[in-house]
This record gives structure tokens, C-alpha cells and sequence, in this order.
């Protein structure tokens, strides 16, 4: 469900904003067509839609950084583009995995020149579950975590908005499916599926936003391109309206209220809970919205507060010199510190369920023993109850001889 923004719209909301677009071809399209929504209020050309990297060395006025963009179809390939509006900055970095080196560089580059982003938006997937290999979609969320720390490390009061990526087709066709991946194919849009799934539950643990756009491009498959992956330009602006109005209601900004129809008294009613209910404020950035915060102070997952309490321990004890985020090593270590104290855990475990098997064992002989025990008391005494029944009393023995007696 989504609003519907004009050029004026979108420059108002992203006024005074720096936007950073982290992933794949599929939110290069939407890169683009913000761009477009910005300079010209038109939807993109489906061709322009199609370009990438070099043979597209500038689009609606953006800068593709140098030594980026060399076409090639391998996992390797790099492009960042940039795009500066009076005061509106978007950054696009195109990658084939949500987290690796060339992503680390880049978002390590942009916390030493102090360059803080309003929002990041990330949408990768693609590339993450078919071009790495057996283990890659196991990998994929082991490096959204990554990326997590990484931003909540870096980027404290940034909003970070994950979109789970779009339905695919049957059949996919692209730089992506290389003939030794022809058994991914078939399988690909379930292991999208699974994907999705994992991410929005890692990401949502962190306490940062998931937009879902698999759900919201359902009912558009209609409008996706031959390819099976990527969508056509009304798609594609339907997917920015879907952006800009999440960015819009999280912040507290008002919606355009373009739209018609009753169906979209879903959206008021997303809008009005936001306002009302503070379960939905776990967002420390909208401390910095405003000079007067929407909503004052919030709250974020226990994840995203125990990364930031990390940082500023090591800021503390490091003023004045220059510190490398340690977070990744951190975390490894601390993953291994947990899985010994699993093992010792259930070491203890096995020893408390022995000593209860012995504790039952030795109950149990204690019963049989005197159980034992009883039995020749209990025959014993039987023996004693025979005995005086067979043998006559006294009394009955002399009423006896005086009948004797009496008869002589």
C-alpha cells in the first residue's frame, strides 16, 4: 500500500537528505527512477531501465565514480554512482553481495569523511543465493548480520530500510544464471522466498525497518520484464512510491494523500497507528528528524543497543587515537565463548540426568531390598496364625472331660 508522490512531493520530503542505495540491479532501477521523480516527474525509460555502468556514464545528472562500472557479467563487478540536487545527495553502490569488501570499503569510507546518511536502503538477494556457491543463501544471512553491525556501529541515527526483494519468475535469464547453475533455476523464486524470510527476521532484530516488497509486487507480476527478474518502469515507480511513503510515515511527515479509492484507508489507518502507538517507535533516528522530535525518545532491540554500548566503551577507552571498529571479531569471539559454554552446558546437563538414572537405580534397590525383607516376617507370621488356630483352647479342652465325666 502506498501513496502517490509528485516531483514536488519527493523533493519536499527528501529535502536536506542524504540517501544511500546499497545492492543489486533491481534497486538500480528504483535509483533510477527517484532520479527521474526528482529532475523530471516522469516515470524512466524502460531502455535507460536496462543500462548499467559504463554505458550509462551519467543519468539525470549523477557521476559514475572512476574506476567503477567495467561492464562484465562476473561477481565481481563494482559501480557507484552519485547524485547531488541543491541540498538532496543519493549514493548508489552496486553489489552482488549484501556485505563484502568492496561494501565494507565503501561504507568505511563514508564514516571517516564523516558522512552521515539519513536513510540506507538495501536491497540484495539476487546474486546473494545463486552466484556463491552451494552455501550462498546459508551465507546471506550471516552477512545481513554483517551489514547490520556494521551500520549500527558506524551510522547511530541512521535509518536503515531493508527491502525484501521481488517475486521472480519460473524461468530467469541474466548475468546471474551462468549454465553450472541451471539446477538453481528451477528452485530459484523458492530460495527467494526462504531469503526474504530470514532477512526480514534478522534485520527486524536489529531494530531497523523491512519493507516488503515481494508482497507489494504480487499483484504487478503482470508488469515484470521477460527476464523473469526485473520490472517495467510502472512497476518500478510503484516500488519508489512504496519507499517514499515508508520513509514518509516512519518519520512522521505527512502523507501527500494522492490516492483514491477505499482501499487505501489501510494506508490512513498504518499512518495513525504509527502516531498513536508507541510499540512502533523503536527508531533511535527519529531523535534527529526534527529540531523537536515526533515522537521523543524511543527505543531500540537489545542487538542494535548492545552494538552501539560496544562502540562507545571502545571510543572511551581510545580517545585521541585512531580506532578500527572491532565489531566483526567481537562478535566471532563472542560466538565462541557461547558455543563452549553451550557444550560445558550441556556436559552438565548429561551429568545431572546420570546422577538422576543412579538416583532412581539405587531407590529402587533400596524398595526390592526391603521388600525382601518383609516377605519372611509376613510368613512367619502367617505360620503363628495356623498353628494357634489348629490347637484347642483351654477352656474348650476342660468343658471336654467334664462331659466325660458326667456321661461315666
Amino acid at each position: 500500500m502506498s501513496d502517490i508522490f509528485s516531483q514536488k512531493d519527493a523533493q519536499n520530503l527528501l529535502e536536506g537528505k542524504k540517501i544511500i542505495l546499497i545492492g543489486d540491479s533491481i534497486l538500480r532501477s528504483i535509483y533510477q527512477d527517484l532520479l527521474c521523480l526528482l529532475e523530471t516527474g516522469e516515470m524512466t525509460n524502460e531502455l535507460d531501465l536496462k543500462k548499467k555502468g559504463k554505458n550509462m556514464p551519467s543519468f539525470m545528472g549523477d557521476k559514475l565514480k572512476g574506476g567503477t562500472g567495467v561492464i562484465t557479467s562476473g561477481r565481481d563487478y563494482q559501480e557507484i554512482r552519485e547524485y547531488k540536487r541543491k541540498n538532496i545527495e543519493i549514493l548508489f553502490c552496486f553489489t552482488t553481495r549484501c556485505h563484502q569488501t568492496s561494501v565494507e570499503k565503501f561504507l568505511s569510507k563514508l564514516h571517516e569523511d564523516r558522512y552521515v546518511p539519513d536513510v540506507i536502503l538495501v536491497l540484495s538477494a539476487l546474486w546473494d543465493v545463486s552466484r556463491w556457491g552451494p552455501k550462498g543463501a546459508r551465507m546471506y544471512e550471516y552477512n545481513c548480520e554483517r551489514l547490520m553491525v556494521t551500520v549500527a556501529e558506524n551510522f547511530r541515527e541512521t535509518q536503515l530500510i531493508w527491502l525484501l526483494c521481488p517475486p521472480v519468475g519460473e524461468d530467469v535469464s541474466g548475468a546471474i544464471m551462468v549454465e553450472d547453475l541451471s539446477l538453481v533455476n528451477s528452485q530459484f523464486r523458492f530460495l527467494i522466498l526462504e531469503g526474504n524470510k530470514a532477512i526480514a527476521q534478522t534485520v527486524a532484530a536489529y531494530g531497523f525497518d523491512v519493507l516488503d516488497l515481494h508482497y507489494h509486487s504480487m499483484m504487478q507480476m503482470h508488469k515484470r520484464m521477460n527476464d523473469g527478474m526485473h520490472w517495467s518502469s510502472p512497476a518500478v515507480r510503484y516500488q519508489t512510491n512504496l519507499v517514499l511513503s515508508h520513509i514518509s510515515i516512519s518519520r512522521g511527515i505527512p502523507l501527500p494523500k494522492r490516492w483514491s479509492g477505499p482501499s487505501n484507508k489501510t494506508l490512513t489507518c498504518i499512518e495513525n497507528n504509527f502516531r498513536e502507538n508507541k510499540v512502533f517507535q523503536n527508531r533511535q533516528f527519529l531523535q534527529a528528524t526534527e529540531e523537536k522530535s515526533v515522537y521523543g525518545k524511543t527505543k531500540m532491540s537489545e542487538k542494535r543497543k548492545h552494538s552501539i554500548a560496544e562502540r562507545d566503551s571502545r571510543d572511551d577507552s581510545m580517545k585521541g587515537k585512531h580506532s578500527v571498529p572491532k565489531g566483526l571479531d567481537e562478535r566471532k569471539s563472542a560466538k565462541r565463548m557461547l558455543k563452549t559454554a553451550k557444550r560445558e552446558l550441556k556436559s552438565e546437563i548429561h551429568k545431572l540426568e546420570t546422577a538422576k538414572r543412579e538416583l532412581q537405580t539405587a531407590k529402587h534397590e533400596l524398595e526390592s531390598e526391603k521388600h525382601e525383607d518383609e516377605e519372611p516376617k509376613a510368613s512367619s507370621a502367617r505360620k503363628h496364625a495356623l498353628a494357634a488356630e489348629s490347637r484347642p483352647t483351654a477352656r474348650g479342652a476342660g468343658n471336654s472331660t467334664h462331659a466325660k465325666g458326667a456321661s461315666n
